[in-house]
């Protein structure tokens, strides 16, 4: 594919609209892309799920760096850029696959599911999922359902991994704030919380939760999964217990 250049956080917001063949805006810190380095480099990544394009600088950057045999990244704009079908050209020139899908609603979990169906199984229909990046819109729900829909789906050992976790916290209402925080919705830091309960409860199912300050990354256990799999729907506190630490009312 050759070299790939990146410009990463508000250098990249900066550079939006200019993406080339070799030169890509990437919402990303220098720190998030050494973390993955360290994490994946030595892993054996044959298939790859990406929810959230932008212009496709995490997508080159993860190509370059895994080789996927099968990559598949979707997001919900329905505006695509020129630059997406000349890397997804580069990727097929080295033997690979690269699929990009817009105007997917990352809450639409049959969609992702028969996404994953269509590219990432093998000829004994077995799946090939061995990554799965979250960069889309950082909400509680959208990525509850994408997770529910996504981890199933994930070989014994895959990694599931969401960013910008903690954004709800870091971000203080202003009038230039993004719209993350324009609607009363649950902080997505609520399904890390959940996620490393469930890893106490079930290792079996998620057998390793690693909390970074940018990036939570979820382990895939061996247990088989239903497609109607839930990571609410283990039995988190003991009873008598909430979410905030306060004692539930006498019955």
């Amino acid at each position: 594919m050759g070299d790939i250049l990146l410009e990463l956080g508000c250098d990249a917001l900066m550079f939006a609209g200019f993406a080339t063949r070799r030169h890509f805006p990437a919402l990303k810190t220098a720190e998030m892309l050494r973390l993955y380095d360290r994490i994946l480099r030595d892993r054996r990544v044959e298939g790859m799920f990406e929810l959230g394009i932008f212009q496709g600088g995490s997508c080159a950057f993860f190509n370059q760096l895994l080789q996927p045999r099968v990559h598949v990244a979707v997001d919900s704009c329905h505006e695509s850029w020129p630059a997406l079908p000349e890397l997804a050209a580069d990727v097929a020139a080295a033997g690979r696959l690269l699929k990009f899908y817009h105007g997917v609603d990352q809450k639409n979990g049959v969609t992702l599911s028969d996404l994953v169906t269509r590219w990432l199984m093998d000829d004994e229909r077995a799946s090939i999922l061995d990554l799965v990046v979250d960069d889309a819109s950082h909400f509680y729900e959208q990525t509850k359902s994408s997770f529910n829909a996504l981890f199933p789906l994930l070989r014994t050992g895959g990694i599931y991994a969401i960013e910008d976790w903690g954004l709800a916290q870091n971000i203080r209402p202003t009038s230039d704030s993004v719209d993350v925080l324009d609607s009363p919705s649950t902080a997505l830091s609520r399904l890390v919380f959940e996620l490393t309960m469930y890893c106490e409860r079930r290792r079996d199912v998620v057998q390793e939760v690693l909390v970074t300050p940018d990036i939570v990354f979820v382990v895939r256990g061996p247990a088989r999964l239903p497609m109607s799999f839930d990571v609410t729907g283990v039995t988190l506190l003991q009873q008598g217990h909430k979410f905030d630490g306060e004692p539930e009312s006498a019955p």
